[in-house]
């Protein structure tokens, strides 16, 4: 089975829409009409439900903490907009997946004020 666009918890099966064009690769042509799946759920097509950004409530507790200045960000994901202004920097933290805690990235001080509180 071939799966195009697999974005954690997205997936579109094509091989059916191959078949119908008498394609065996996929292609965005036969993605488009395809159902989106999240969690088991149809949300929409792949045109609507990639490209239209849907607002979410977050279930779980993030684990954070503080960057501390000069730390070895090797293994943390830092986003180009991010570095381009000027983080890792004083006042960011580092946040990691519960589930696989070699998966860190950095959010900034401003974004943990606006979106996070400690319990």
């Amino acid at each position: 089975m071939v799966h195009a666009g697999d974005i954690r918890g997205f997936s579109l099966d094509c091989e059916n829409r191959n078949a119908e064009r008498g394609s065996g690769s996929p292609s965005l042509g036969c993605a488009t009409a395809q159902p989106v799946w999240l969690l088991g759920e149809a949300v929409g097509t792949y045109e609507d439900g990639m490209r239209e950004f849907r607002q979410y409530r977050r279930k779980q507790i993030a684990e954070l903490r503080p960057y501390e200045p000069g730390e070895d960000m090797s293994r943390v994901s830092i986003s180009a907009p991010d570095k381009q202004a000027g983080s890792p920097k004083a006042g960011d933290m580092i946040a990691r997946n519960p589930k696989n805690h070699a998966d860190k990235w950095l959010v900034t001080e401003q974004y943990f004020a606006d979106n996070f509180e400690p319990l």
